[in-house]
């Protein structure tokens, strides 16, 4: 079995998320229900581990249960869909992910596709080749998705946390565009360093010499 659950459970009627629209009629107060934990929002961030479907899935049933686990990551009206065949025939082609035997998709298939799809909402494709397991080896893929669950728990609690300061912000009595404004800007610095701190390191890991088992540590 691949990784463990993390999170609240919800229910069939919450999986679908926030809809992003009510950001629009109200996005002081509504912005300050997400942040501080309020929203159901928060609750769909959770990866899943152990029910992930093992029976062997074909393309457009891993697309509608890939959209069930990815719904919480925010969409532009004018974006086409999340992921689609193309998309995951690229990846294949590509060799960032395993090819599907006789046109049926694994757990470890789609393990593959939430750790790329999660990952590329900050890192390119390149990237993203650096981070994950060789195609071969299953036991690894097993034990990277596990850790990548855990370690998403983690950031989510943090990045949790962390936005609880902005919503009081928000909700205090001097908050108004300015403080949501402000508010999305310092979300972006923020967003921004993350990836080039995430670039540079995995830049540093690749031009770092690869030790032999001869070689002094």
């Amino acid at each position: 079995q691949i990784g463990k659950a993390y999170g609240s459970s919800i229910s069939e009627s919450e999986k679908g998320g926030i809809p992003w629209s009510v950001f629009r009629t109200n996005p002081q107060s509504s912005m300050a229900r997400c942040c501080s934990g309020s929203s159901i929002f928060w609750s769909t961030i959770c990866l899943p581990g152990d029910d992930i479907p093992d029976i062997g899935l074909y393309m457009d049933q891993v697309i509608v249960l890939l959209s069930q686990y990815l719904s919480y990551i925010p969409q532009d009206d004018t974006e086409g869909p999340r992921i689609t065949a193309s998309i995951i025939n690229n990846y294949v082609r590509m060799r960032v992910m395993p090819a599907p035997v006789k046109k049926k998709y694994s757990r470890i298939h789609i393990a593959y596709l939430i750790m790329i799809c999660t990952l590329k909402q900050s890192l390119s494709i390149s990237y993203i080749r650096k981070i994950l397991p060789s195609l071969n080896d299953e036991e690894h893929i097993r034990a990277v998705y596990s850790s990548f669950t855990e370690i998403y728990a983690t950031a989510t609690r943090f990045f949790r946390e962390n936005a609880r300061v902005g919503a009081s912000e928000l909700l205090s009595e001097s908050g108004g565009d300015d403080q949501i404004t402000s508010y999305v800007m310092s979300a972006v610095i923020v967003s921004n360093f993350s990836k080039f701190l995430a670039e540079k390191l995995l830049n540093l890991k690749n031009d770092a010499p690869q030790r032999g088992c001869g070689d002094p540590s």
